[in-house]
This record gives structure tokens, C-alpha cells and sequence, in this order.
């Protein structure tokens, strides 16, 4: 049943996206692209429906059982790999900045100050994460920027009232996992 309601969607919905198409496209090239987009629908459709019947005929008992364990130990792994902090000091304060595989944090001594979380799956396509905070007991204000990340190598730089005062730049090996030195 489930298989058929998935079908009649697919199709209304096709049928008004190269119905919208070919209005638009009357007496040119692309006139046929309906019979294109309603060809492209029944073979990922034959394709799905293929691969789920395949996926419930094949037993996997012994798969399910490691799978999970072994998935979730990689992921661990991979996600250690990418942690990496740094404390600085400036003017009588302890700045401790942390970068995790999902997560970046700004401490000021001691205190969690700023934070960015990456939750949903398009955000892994900013490579920077930038943290800010003030500083509020200080005589004249503070205000710290820290900007995080990088596409094959983590980059840290931290500004200080828009002055760079600390500045990293370490290269991810991917083959044996981990940062390398120093750039």
C-alpha cells in the first residue's frame, strides 16, 4: 500500500512539474520532456522498489548485530580524529578554545561563552565556524572573535578586538587519521 501511495505521489508530481515545462516549452526542443521526466520516475522507481524487496528477502541477523557497534566505534574514532583545543592567555585571561566533530566552544576562564553546533546535514557545507564574545568586566571592552575550521585542514585564529593575536593552521592526514604537525 505504501509502495502504491509512494507511485500516485511521484506521478501528480511529475505530471505538474512537465506539464508546467512543456506549456512553457510548446513547439521547441525540450517538447517531449514530460515522456522524459515520466521515463526517469518509472526506472528510480522500478530501482527503489527492487533494492527494498531485495533488502527484506535477505536475512541479516549476523549484520545487524555487529554493524551497529562497529559503525558506532568508527564513528567515535573519526570523530576523536577531528578534536583538538587550544589555551591562550591575554591580559589576565584564560581563553580555551575547543573544536569536536560537531561542535565548537569558546571558553573564557572557564566560563562558556560562545558555542556553534553543526545539527543539521547542510551545514557541513560552511567550512568556518565563527565565535564571538565580550568581555564585560574589564575596563575598556573586549571583544573576542575566534574563526574555526577549514575544508582538508583545521584553521584557528583568534582576534582580539579585531587584532589577530593567534593564529594555527593544522593538516588533517586522512590516510593514517589525525592532525600532522604544523603548517
Amino acid at each position: 500500500m505504501l509502495q502504491a501511495t509512494k507511485l500516485a505521489i511521484y506521478i501528480a508530481t511529475l505530471f505538474f512539474i512537465g506539464y508546467s515545462y512543456g506549456s512553457l516549452t510548446k513547439d521547441t526542443f525540450f517538447d517531449n520532456f514530460l515522456i522524459m521526466l515520466l521515463s526517469l520516475f518509472i526506472f528510480i522507481f522500478a530501482v527503489e522498489l527492487i533494492f527494498s524487496a531485495l533488502k527484506k528477502k535477505i536475512p541479516s541477523k549476523d549484520t545487524k548485530e555487529e554493524d551497529p557497534e562497529s559503525w558506532s566505534t568508527m564513528m567515535e574514532e573519526v570523530k576523536k580524529d577531528f578534536e583538538k583545543s587550544w589555551d591562550l592567555s591575554y591580559d589576565n585571561y584564560r581563553l580555551h578554545i575547543v573544536n569536536k566533530y560537531n561542535k565548537e566552544q569558546l571558553f573564557i576562564d572557564g566560563k562558556l561563552v560562545s558555542e556553534s553546533t553543526r545539527n543539521q546535514w547542510y551545514s557541513w557545507f560552511i567550512p568556518y565556524q565563527t565565535l564571538k564574545a565580550n568581555i564585560e568586566d574589564a575596563t575598556t571592552p573586549i571583544t573576542v572573535k575566534v574563526k574555526l575550521g577549514g575544508w582538508f585542514s583545521l584553521n584557528c585564529k583568534v582576534y582580539v578586538n579585531k587584532k589577530l593575536i593567534f593564529k594555527q593552521k593544522l593538516k588533517y592526514d586522512m590516510i593514517a587519521g589525525g592532525f600532522k604537525d604544523e603548517e
